[in-house]
């Protein structure tokens, strides 16, 4: 039964977000003796609701996919197999309004109640994603991109906005610089996965009357607008690599890049423009997946390339 629950709410998935929430709290910013709004028992409340609202969007995800899971023959959703729908529904609202309630009691502690808005924000998105937005064209690949990036933002808004005085304003500036390229990475990033996830669910989406991109242009110009899409952010990646970390002699840095964000791109790019099997399609989202976390990860490398000048 733990399994099919660990299903339900995508658990490997919520668990990298809480790492990644974690990592940036205590590696990023207190490993860098950054000021923070947040202690150790606040930031766990933080990293909880955010979890909590995910594994609900997650449940009503599953709940509303019954049909399109059944005809793309995925093993990966149990409502109405081994979990019933009425007990994914109890789920989705303990763990919904849970998440929401705890968002509202960090809001008011850190004296900024109106950032209990981002909790309904992504709870209310989730939800309609699931029941209403999912089959548009790109609409909702956009909201899902939206709630990856929100989630990287959501611990700087928490840790840093509440602390930021006049003596500390640039300094708090040049670190949401630094984490709002994390967050667009992240967009980009997951709004390829989820454009590469429509064109591998192509068939169920077909029969259930969506309107996803693979769809209405077809898997070839899909390709093609995705390839190019990533050529253009390979070419940015290099740009950037160069201009802010090649030529200050940051090798490091230099040498994560180019292995493990910049190459694994560039092999996108050429797999996706040839693949033309549910198989093939899986295997380019996990890619991205894995290229997702990996690029995240490259903000720490870039902190100790930068501190240790190697």
């Amino acid at each position: 039964m733990i399994k099919e629950i660990f299903k339900l709410v995508r658990f490997p998935n919520l668990f990298l977000l809480a790492i990644a929430q974690l990592l940036l709290h205590y590696v990023f910013l207190k490993g860098n003796f950054i000021p923070t709004a947040l202690g150790d028992g606040y930031i766990w409340a933080l990293v909880l609701s955010t979890v909590f609202i995910a594994a609900g969007g997650y449940i009503i995800n599953n709940i509303q996919d019954q049909s399109v899971d059944a005809v793309n023959g995925t093993d990966k959703n149990p409502v109405g197999k081994s979990i019933s729908e009425t007990a994914a529904y109890n789920a989705y609202f303990v763990l919904t309004v849970g998440g929401v309630g705890l968002g509202y009691w960090l809001s008011n502690y850190i004296d900024k109640p109106i950032f209990f808005g981002l909790f309904v924000l992504s709870a209310a998105t989730l939800y309609l994603y699931a029941t209403s937005f999912k089959g548009s064209l790109l609409v909702g690949n956009i909201l899902i991109a939206f709630m990856v990036a929100l989630s990287q933002l959501m611990v700087p808004i928490f840790d840093l906005i509440p602390v930021i005085f006049p003596e500390t304003k640039s300094q708090m500036a040049t670190l949401f610089l630094i984490l709002t390229d994390m967050a667009v990475y992240a967009f980009i990033l997951t709004l390829f996965r989820e454009m590469v996830k429509d064109m591998e669910d192509i068939k169920g989406d077909a029969q259930q009357g969506h309107n996803t991109l693979p769809l209405v242009i077809g898997l070839r110009k899909t390709a093609i607008v995705l390839a190019s899409l990533s050529s253009l952010l390979v070419l940015y990646l290099v740009y950037y690599t160069y201009s802010n970390l090649m030529v200050n002699q940051h090798y490091l840095a230099v040498i994560y890049l180019l292995i493990v964000v910049i190459a694994p791109l560039v092999f996108f790019v050429f797999k996706i423009i040839k693949a033309t099997e549910k198989k093939e399609f899986a295997m380019l989202s996990m890619l991205l997946k894995i290229m997702l976390v990996l690029g995240l990860a490259a903000l720490y490398v870039i902190t100790y390339s930068i501190s240790n000048h190697v």
